[in-house]
């Protein structure tokens, strides 16, 4: 399981389920061959249609605006920087 939360007050908790799904490793390869929409796919596949909505929320800028560079540094936050907790 990771959990955790991003520099951008990002909560999150993805289930080992979840890390266990395949099609995540198929869309990250993806993202190597240059498939830039792979990258938001891995986001929806991790936390679902809430949970990429609570990541949005925790971009979002004073109006309201969401950043992509925001959003990507904060994918790349979680997917990179989080260390497995045992439950």
């Amino acid at each position: 399981m990771l959990k955790g939360t991003t520099s951008a007050g990002f909560e999150f908790e993805i289930s080992d389920e979840t890390l266990d799904n395949f099609e995540i490793v198929e869309q990250l390869l993806k993202l190597e061959d240059g498939d830039n929409m792979a990258f938001w796919r891995v986001g929806y596949l991790l936390f679902g249609e809430d949970g990429m909505r609570a990541l949005r929320e925790a971009c979002a800028d004073e109006d309201g605006n969401v950043k992509t560079s925001v959003m990507r540094e904060q994918l790349n936050e979680v997917l990179t920087n989080q260390k497995p907790v045992k439950n």
